[in-house]
């Protein structure tokens, strides 16, 4: 059996409408996000995660990190010489990372590498 052809054109409509508005924002994995309700589990797996990147032993992290904004820059520690003055290592660099929540997962993003990490322990919401 035949099906009319404005049968056919509409079924070509809504296939057009729901690739072009829909899809794009369901099949959207990565959407900017903050962390909620952080623990003690949370903070340590972020630090964990922020050291590891960044193959440091440690890094020092707020306790309010990625809970305001999804973005987290990691300052090289300002070492001073005995008189006072700054002294700069060129080797080390401002590092950025950024939260994403991808489906159910909190992953933080280290912007420099593209490198993904799953944080363990951690909620997090799509940024308002």
């Amino acid at each position: 059996m035949r099906r009319p052809r404005h049968s056919l054109q509409v079924i070509a409509l809504s296939v057009f409408i729901v690739a072009t508005f829909v899809a794009p924002q369901v099949l959207a994995r990565d959407v900017r996000a903050v962390i909620v309700q952080p623990t003690d589990q949370s903070r340590a797996a972020l630090q964990k995660t922020v050291s590891k990147a960044l193959q440091r032993e440690s890094v020092l992290l707020s306790s309010d990190a990625l809970t305001q904004d999804s973005t987290l820059t990691i300052e090289p520690v300002r070492v001073r010489d005995p008189q006072g003055n700054a002294i700069y290592d060129q080797s080390v660099r401002v590092e950025h990372f950024h939260l994403v929540r991808s489906w159910w997962r909190c992953i933080l993003i280290h912007e420099r590498t593209g490198e993904r990490f799953k944080l363990s322990h951690t909620k997090c919401v799509a940024k308002p």
